[in-house]
């Protein structure tokens, strides 16, 4: 992925250390697109990122793809609880903040401001499901920090006040807690916070490479990647970090992505194949129990699942890797939950991607 900044004429400055960050998203552990508890309705719109090697605009559409409107310019667009605003990333400015507008791209707004920091960006908002919070990443030259604010920027807090890199962070249902990624021990380990940033604690605490955590539903329980055991493999814990069940242990192959369906009795995610490269996206019980394929191609890669229409579908990204100027294209998916009808609600021959689902109300 690239992030562009046009800076005293001079276009497309690649954020070299954001690309970095932003593909490791892609890869083991992949990144929220929305919030992963699924009550988006199939009335819903979808706010999702068309990217160039110009430029990375933000378009609208209904969840079926019609309707397609391009907004502005953006990334990581993230729409509010209510389905009433869309906050996302800046991409054409010296300073890269974090802005706010309408559900019909009126009203943008900028909430967050970068200035005075050396190559720094706000970058990946996420409300908190009470809608009163918004979190986000700020980035430095040298380290990544978890930042939060009001909807209308007032009130800004670093919640992660360290040098390490502090990303994949996720709000817990009921908006009290944050679950969030950190080297700061080394290797990369999941710890739990209150939403004000204190009382950080560290989950899982081993020599492995912990990531891609997931509250369930009810908020009681994390779902997370793992290599803990030489493979990465789908684990389950507690709020206190014990508990510690491998629900997918597939030996050879690598699984990453996973999020709980509205009902939290089940988990889609994606599996990848070592030998040839291929993935698919998987469906398995909440005990991992009944893994299913649900796609029957094999595809290069499959990024952030997200449940909707109840819990009866999935959307997803879906990337083909391509000998082109761009590298890779990928376009925004859906299938029903029981791997029927597959449909790509993007066009494929770009870069569709970092898509958010509003509920649908």
């Amino acid at each position: 992925m690239k992030y562009y900044l046009q800076l005293k004429g001079k276009r497309n400055i690649i954020f070299q250390f954001l690309n970095v960050f932003s593909l490791s998203l892609l890869t083991g552990c992949g990144s929220d697109s929305v919030s992963p508890y699924g009550s988006e309705g199939t009335d819903s719109k979808v706010a999702y990122v068309s990217e160039s090697l110009e430029t990375s605009e933000i378009y609208l559409m209904n969840i079926d793809g019609t309707e397609k409107t391009n907004i502005c310019e953006g990334t990581t667009p993230a729409w509010s609880p209510d389905g009433t605003k869309i906050a996302y990333g800046t991409v054409n400015e010296c300073s890269r903040g974090i802005m706010i507008m309408n559900a019909d791209g009126t009203g943008q707004t900028r909430i967050t401001n970068s200035v005075g920091v050396a190559w720094g960006a706000d970058e990946g908002p996420k409300w908190s499901p009470d809608g009163t919070r918004i979190a986000f990443l700020k980035y430095y030259i040298q380290n990544i920090g978890i930042y939060s604010c009001n909807p209308d920027g007032t009130d800004e807090k670093h919640l992660t006040d360290n040098s390490f890199q502090n990303t994949e962070f996720q709000w817990s249902p009921d908006s009290q807690h944050i679950i969030f990624v950190t080297d700061m021990n080394g290797d990369r380990d999941i710890y739990l916070m209150e939403h004000d940033g204190s009382n950080q604690t560290n989950l899982t605490n081993d020599p492995g490479d912990d990531c891609s955590p997931c509250f369930s539903p009810d908020g009681g329980t994390i779902i997370f990647v793992s290599d803990r055991s030489g493979n990465r493999d789908i684990y389950s814990m507690n709020l206190s970090g014990g508990n510690v069940t491998n629900l997918t242990n597939t030996g050879t192959e690598v699984e990453y992505t996973p999020r709980y369906s509205p009902d939290g009795l089940r988990i889609t995610y994606t599996r990848r194949e070592v030998e040839n490269t291929s993935a698919n996206l998987y469906i398995m019980n909440a005990d991992g129990s009944g893994s299913k394929a649900l796609l029957e191609e094999q595809i290069d890669d499959v990024e952030g699942p997200v449940w909707f229409d109840n819990g009866n579908k999935i959307a997803f990204t879906l990337t083909r890797f391509r000998c082109t100027e761009q590298n890779y294209t990928s376009s925004i998916c859906v299938v029903n939950r029981d791997g029927t009808g597959y449909n790509a609600i993007t066009a494929t021959d770009v870069r569709n991607y970092r898509f958010s689902i509003s509920r649908g109300y």
